[in-house]
């Protein structure tokens, strides 16, 4: 068959062109997220050192370490409508979300793992203690997400701290409280009750009054 200009051109237009691109289901949908709480430092109640201590959150990658209020890293939380029903849901007055960096936003406070509860046993998901650090915020059903998955406390009075734990995946352990060494960089997350509360301190002074005030 003999093909003419027009059908060719039209024929050429027609494979360039190509036929619609089908957009994916699997698109993940961002979080949907809101502050909560005031711009704060993350720290912990030292007794044996005699001092509260703050928590500098440096480059990227690079493990949290203990210092002094003046010189932490402000932060602010922020809640966040769980994107699917794997991650743990707020228990009452609290909210569930990420921890950003405020001079960094698209930053998060990110536990180098989660640890599985699984028939009753303990399965972290790497090896070794866990370090924190500042890592890009997860913006959808992404499973790196549950590093981040924190929860908040919310006090009901002023000047008050504001208890953090990490939550992770729905049924994963808990985890509240941070161990740390002589070496400011020695600083891994533990369970409640095996190292010093985590909470959230908007002033150098605010009270850990959480436990009967909330």
């Amino acid at each position: 068959m003999k093909l003419t200009t027009a059908t060719l051109i039209a024929t050429v237009a027609s494979l360039a062109h190509g036929a619609p691109v089908q957009k994916s289901n699997h698109h993940r949908a961002s979080l949907d997220c809101k502050k909560v709480g005031p711009e704060a430092h993350l720290m912990v109640d030292s007794w044996y050192l005699s001092n509260r201590l703050f928590f500098k959150m440096d480059d990227d990658y690079i493990p949290i370490s203990y210092t002094t209020f003046g010189d932490s890293t402000k932060v602010q939380f922020f809640e966040c409508k769980p994107p699917s029903d794997k991650y743990a849901t707020p228990r009452k007055d609290h909210v569930v979300g990420q921890l950003r960096s405020v001079e960094k936003p698209d930053m998060c406070l990110t536990p180098d793992n989660v640890v599985h509860v699984v028939d009753g046993k303990l399965k972290p998901t790497g090896v070794g203690d866990t370090y924190l650090n500042l890592e890009p915020c997860k913006n959808g059903d992404d499973e790196a997400l549950s590093l981040q998955w924190l929860e908040l406390g919310l006090p009901k009075k002023d000047n008050c701290l504001f208890p953090l734990s990490q939550v992770a995946g729905s049924g994963d352990q808990i985890r509240s409280a941070l161990q740390v060494g002589n070496d400011p960089m020695q600083v891994t997350l533990v369970p409640y009750g095996q190292g010093l509360e985590m909470a959230l301190a908007a002033n150098e002074k605010d009270k850990a009054c959480y436990f009967d005030e909330m």
